[in-house]
């Protein structure tokens, strides 16, 4: 397993090289450069190639195995482009000339392996002679001081000893249970969340392993976990890539002019850097908490080696670089073997229902009593255990195990293998020869009934892990996590196939890279059993409330729409509003005569009545009222439509006024601004509340503030600053999206990675090495505040703050981003003690830079604008998905104007009439908050005849007044030409599209957002044409909306990009 996530054969890309590599400038410059040097070295040989020929013809040395010609210069690198992938390639040509093939790669002279016989005899006969690593350029300075490249002899027994005894041992296996249990239960639980809704298995199979194996290595979740698995995946993919210096090692120069190796130190550089800070973290816990307290149950990887490093144990001492070589062994190979065995498993269960029904069958028999899936009873799963087997021969993780080296000469089966000959067993191949398996192509784990066939390398015609000395030692850790994942949702769920696929046409085409995973990701429709304690478990409130976010819509009340579904079946929401209940009932006796009164004063009273509104219950006031829709802002409309544009609800203890058309906001954005300009409490404000931008009270605090933002933080000069920033991630981006031509990939995740990478970089200055693990927290607090703050509807019983779990989870979160941005501060201060700060400009300072000239608090909070531009880039490609005139009027006009130079850059940007359009649009139709940050009534006062008590809460519904027929002809329909000769913008002057809000609280960062928006918009309609995946059409495209922190797409948008004709592209 570990050493299969490591199949680092270097060649794959060998046969992309005709479409991709060859009109790279770099590559072909690298290539003539070959050429000439070779030709040259060629012309002073010949004497002596000429003597060896006449030797080898009366030598009575075996010749080599058999193989196609030979080329000069490049051998058999062209024997390898085809349309195949590589293990198709070299099965193709194992049967032309035998399982034991010679290959000339370049200057590296390579044999292929490729039945069990002659495997037998290379890793069982010949075991020792091919014992060796060849050097790979992953390897770097970590080539022979880790586990999987180092060397025969004292050092190797010993790391071998290390890993079999404690690092990988049954005993340390069983000691991650725990892990392994919490982390499947978490994904159980969102998996659950989706239910009948489409999502990534592929995406968050990857990421539980990874985080099992990032568990299992260093103990315990760190805060810089995530950022450290971000930085492996990025080494993995350079991995995969083509290396010109490993097929010519003899040109040393090649290394530097080639783009491989410079970016795979830059990238195991951040990666060391991230592991280094990490394992001091540890040390440091070690010292406070007294190592002699740990146990052996709750030591990680980390720890073993750190009490080794201590000890007098070792033969050889381990040395600091050993440790950071080992843990990324470990970290590397105990991810992406797991992963893609699961995906590939969950793949062959789908294709073929009646083993789909037989493994799920089996598993509910054997775990039914428990109503839920442990470890206890894994052994029981016999075909389960036959599935895997199968995945295994049919698609082993490395089709290829990590390549041998000869030490000496030898002669094997016949033939004369050379010292220093790469060694490729080909794994592939002989799992589907048919010599050894019936049927080989066919998906039949029958066939393993009353077989002693294993994968632990003494069965050759199955050998995933490898065989002899260099078998993979993390086996049982593998299986752990496979048998586990699989059992678990196999057991909780059925599964659908979305858009129409069925079992027959589901696509199974590999792609090659680190591992053989299947060319795109795995969706599925999850359909959870009926399963009482199921139910139990995950029906716990975590539901979705009113939270919209401009840059912080933060109104916490959505999910009440979901009680009757979901919370009344748990008991924790149960208790919770029973103790509510109590003590309101009992303030309500004592209060009766004070409300009769009221009652008599009112009814002889001139001061105006309040806005009108539906009929409230005792208690709970209107709370029920918002029972019976997913989607908040459209309940609020439908109300609004029967009660008026200016309603009233009473949502627990806290009155509400909800606005609903643009006069009333007007009055209450311009005449009445100052009155509402205060924002009220809520949870995730915690103790920034009145001292941040967003919360911050109306005043002179406020009104410094303020000025910051117009004339320092967030003014056109310092955006137009950031543009280098915007065309470097954007580059990056549009880069990405090439790599996927003719491939359907992910948009709304690439989009949001892009948004929040320019953000943090605007922020911070640069991209630094805790911003991963800061922008992760920031998504795990924006998650919670989307959640029901039950303290936040009855603000008087102070004491459910502390028996709430939302309140304590966002306590614990924020400390987490408080820690990980006093490390961001820290480290820029010194990097600007160390620059001289002085060197900066005004052009080049970043936000952080500002706030600390200022000397503002460290703890200001940063507007959270990616969120926002996410949202609102997506809906723009979805409507013009759905609407194919206006995406070719889009495109036309965007190419038209940067035609001439081959790109797009933001010097031009103004020039694009129609996107604007397409972008005022689309915030009619799709503002990303729907509802605009809470504002809260400072004193008593009359608004359109109403009457308005003070501390009453405000929410301007700005989805509705966008798609009001009285102010929008064709209100519901996509149609941007309505602003043709148009004067009405989203700059809080016409208050009939308020998207960014209005009056003296109007959001700040609206010169920034549009930067955000324009530039990867335009150049994703520049570059490329667009189609939908799976046969959906524009007419049949999905636009269902759900509620959180903003409103977007139910489900990710998933696109097939089709690059222009552009040279600049490539």
């Amino acid at each position: 397993m570990f050493s299969h996530s490591l199949n680092l054969f270097h060649y794959s890309s060998l046969i992309y090289i005709m479409d991709y590599l060859f009109p790279s400038i770099l590559f072909l410059l690298t290539f003539l450069l070959i050429i000439i040097i070779s030709l040259i070295m060629k012309a002073s040989s010949k004497a002596n190639h000429d003597k060896a020929s006449i030797t080898s013809n009366v030598s009575l040395t075996p010749k080599l195995p058999p193989g196609p010609m030979k080329l000069p210069l490049i051998g058999n690198l062209h024997n390898l482009i085809s349309s195949s992938l590589p293990h198709h390639r070299l099965r193709d040509l194992a049967k032309q000339y035998g399982p034991l093939m010679h290959l000339q790669l370049g200057e590296v002279p390579h044999i292929v392996v490729s039945s069990p016989e002659i495997a037998k005899e290379m890793m069982k006969t010949h075991d020792l002679n091919f014992f060796e690593r060849p050097f790979l350029l992953i390897a770097g300075k970590y080539y022979g001081i880790d586990i999987i490249f180092a060397h025969y002899g004292d050092y190797w027994r010993q790391m071998r000893k290390i890993c079999a005894e404690q690092l990988l041992s049954p005993r340390r296996v069983q000691s991650f249970r725990s892990i392994r249990e919490e982390e499947v239960f978490d994904l159980i639980q969102y998996v659950h969340s989706k239910e009948g809704e489409s999502f990534n298995l592929s995406e968050k199979i990857s990421t539980l392993t990874y985080n099992i194996t990032a568990r299992a290595v260093f103990g315990k979740k760190c805060k810089e976990q995530r950022a450290f698995i971000s930085a492996v995946e990025e080494v993995l993919k350079i991995a995969a890539g083509f290396s010109v210096t490993e097929a010519f090692p003899s040109q040393k120069w090649l290394h530097w002019i080639s783009r491989s190796g410079p970016n795979l130190e830059k990238k195991i550089k951040l990666m060391e850097t991230i592991l280094d800070s990490i394992v001091n973290e540890h040390k440091n816990d070690r010292e406070q908490e007294n190592v002699n307290h740990y146990t052996k149950k709750t030591k990680g990887f980390l720890d073993v080696l750190l009490d080794l490093q201590g000890s007098d144990e070792l033969t050889i001492p381990l040395e600091p670089l050993n440790i950071t070589a080992i843990i990324l062994d470990m970290f590397i190979g105990g991810s992406e073997t797991s992963s893609v065995v699961v995906e590939w498993t969950m793949l062959e269960l789908l294709k073929n229902p009646t083993s789909m029904e037989k493994a799920q069958a089996e598993v509910r028999q054997v775990f039914e009593k428990n109503n839920n899936v442990d470890e206890t009873k894994l052994h029981e799963l016999k075909f389960l255990k036959m599935v895997i087997k199968e995945i295994m021969r049919l698609h082993p993780p490395g089709p290829f195990l990590i390549p041998r080296e000869s030490k000496e000469s030898c002669v094997m089966n016949g033939y004369y293998i050379p010292a220093k000959t790469k060694v490729l067993v080909h794994t592939w191949a002989i799992g589907r020869d048919p010599k050894y398996w019936s049927e080989a192509e066919k998906f039949y784990p029958e066939r393993f009934i009353d077989s002693s066939i294993d994968f632990k390398g003494n069965n050759f015609e199955l050998i995933p892990f490898g065989a002899g000395r260099r078998i993979c030692p993390g086996i049982s850790f593998a299986l752990a996590n496979i048998e586990l994942h699989l059992a678990q949702l196999l057991f909780h769920f059925d599964w659908k196939l979305p858009n129409g696929i069925t079992h027959e046409n589901l696509d199974m085409t590999e792609v090659f890279g680190m591992t053989v995973r299947r060319k795109g990701d795995l969706f599925v429709i999850p359909i959870p059993r009926n399963n009482p304690l199921f139910h139990a478990l995950f029906h716990i409130p975590n539901n979705n409330l009113f939270s919209s976010l401009l840059p912080l819509t933060l109104f916490h009340y959505s999910s009440l729409i979901y009680i009757m579904d979901y919370l009344f079946p748990s008991i924790l929401f149960l208790l919770t509003l029973l103790l509510i209940i109590i003590p309101l009932i009992m303030k309500t006796s004592s209060s009766k005569t004070n409300h009769d009164k009221a009652i008599v004063t009112s009814n002889v009273s001139s001061t105006p009545k309040l806005p009108p509104g539906p009929m409230k219950l005792p208690l709970i006031g209107n709370l029920h009222n918002l029972i019976g829709s997913s989607l908040p802002h459209r309940r609020l409309r439908d109300l609004a439509k029967q009660y008026g544009p200016l309603m009233h609800l009473q949502l627990g203890e806290v009155p509400h006024i909800v606005v609903s058309s643009p006069e009333i906001a007007k009055e209450m954005m311009k005449t009445h601004d100052v009155n509402f300009s205060e924002r009220p409490f809520l949870l995730i404000a915690g103790k920034y509340y009145g001292i941040d931008i967003v919360f911050a009270h109306y005043g002179d605090y406020w009104r410094q503030i303020r000025k910051i933002c117009l004339e320092q933080f967030l003014s056109p000069r310092r955006v137009q600053s950031f543009r280098t920033i915007r065309e470097e991630e954007v580059f990056d981006f549009i880069q990405y999206v090439h790599s996927k031509e003719g491939e359907s990939f992910n948009l709304s995740v690439k989009i949001f990675s892009l948004t929040y990478s320019i953000t943090a970089r605007a922020a911070f200055g640069k991209k630094c090495k805790d911003q991963r693990a800061f922008i992760s927290t920031v998504e795990e607090v924006l998650k919670i505040a989307a959640g029901f703050s039950v303290t936040e509807a009855f603000p008087s019983q102070k004491w459910l703050h502390w028996i709430s779990r939302s309140g304590h989870n966002m306590e614990k979160k924020v400390k987490i981003i408080e820690a990980t941005l006093d490390n961001i501060v820290n480290e820029h201060k010194k990097d600007s003690k160390q620059e001289n700060i002085n060197h900066l400009t005004e052009n080049n300072k970043c936000l952080l830079d500002v706030l600390l000239d200022l000397q503002g608090s460290n703890e200001l909070t940063i507007p959270l604008e990616p969120l926002n531009i996410t949202a609102i880039i997506l809906w723009a490609m979805l409507e013009l998905l759905k609407n194919p005139t206006s995406m070719a009027k889009a495109q036309a006009e965007v190419r038209q104007v940067f035609g001439k130079n081959n790109n797009v850059d933001e010097t031009k940007l103004h020039e694009l009439k129609f996107i604007k359009m397409v972008i005022k649009e689309i915030m009619r139709l799709h503002p990303p908050g729907p509802l605009l940050i809470p504002r809260e009534s400072k004193e008593s006062c009359v608004m359109n005849g109403y009457y308005i008590p003070a501390k009453t809460k405000v929410l301007v519904n700005a989805w509705a007044i966008g798609r009001d027929p009285k102010y929008w002809r064709e209100a519901e329909k996509f149609y941007p030409e309505r602003f043709i000769n148009s004067s009405i913008d989203f700059k809080g002057n016409n208050f009939e599209l308020i998207p960014f809000g209005a009056g003296r609280r109007i959001c700040p960062g609206i010169s920034f957002a549009i930067a955000d928006i324009e530039f990867p918009l335009a150049q994703l309609l520049y570059h490329f044409d667009w189609k939908l995946p799976n046969g959906i059409t524009h007419e049949n495209l999905d636009m269902t909306e759900v509620f959180g922190m903003t409103v977007r797409r139910k489900g990710d948008l998933f696109v097939i990009p089709i690059p222009r004709n552009n040279p600049l592209v490539l």
